[in-house]
């Protein structure tokens, strides 16, 4: 498996997609018990297919997960959770949108620190990929929240900035280009050299 230097695309990770389905599956459910969802004849998981896809395309305009784009997480998250009667908890996922403070850099926002954390776990799940089939080990994800507490000791993991999330980013693409023996070792850690 050879590693792309292409940019990754920011579709959604399969965390993300596998808690669309969950929620998704929930509100199924409910909106079943309460008699809106008619079943013409096909199987329960076949109507349930058919009605998460229509709702999606109401919704967002895009029917299959695999189409859509980190952008559209939080609106289909908050949909799933109002069909389930939780007005409240999806309120409070589309409010995490833009700026995270007032006083914080433009770029600092809830969905530029949710775009460094699935690049992140996306290179994680590559080198994983590459070093299975090396037979070597993989950057694992403890050595990530350690490197993130070394380099960041004053911000708790879950606070990093948009900025510091980026640079963790491209620290860890260094560290995964070394362990795979990819690229010049001396053009590595030039800022972390002394003088």
């Amino acid at each position: 498996m050879a590693y792309s230097s292409r940019k990754p695309s920011l579709g959604l990770s399969a965390a993300q997609k596998a808690r669309l389905c969950q929620e998704a599956a929930k509100a199924f459910e409910c909106q079943e018990r309460a008699g809106l969802i008619e079943n013409d004849g096909r199987s329960r998981s076949a109507t349930m297919e058919a009605w998460r896809r229509a709702e999606q395309e109401r919704e967002i305009g895009i029917a299959s997960l695999t189409r859509c784009g980190n952008k559209h997480f939080r609106p289909l998250l908050a949909h799933w959770l109002k069909l389930q009667g939780r007005e409240a908890e999806a309120f409070k996922v589309l409010m995490r949108t833009g700026r995270v403070k007032d006083r914080s850099p433009e770029d600092d926002t809830h969905e530029n620190r949710e775009k460094y954390r699935v690049l992140i776990l996306r290179d994680l799940n590559h080198h994983a990929a590459v070093m299975a089939e090396k037979g070597g080990d993989a950057i694992t994800a403890r050595y990530v929240e350690s490197e993130a507490a070394r380099k960041f000791p004053r911000t708790p993991a879950r606070d990093l900035s948009a900025g510091q999330l980026r640079q963790l980013f491209f620290h860890i693409r260094n560290r995964i280009a070394a362990k795979e023996g990819r690229g010049d070792s001396k053009n590595r850690n030039k800022a972390n050299r002394k003088p």
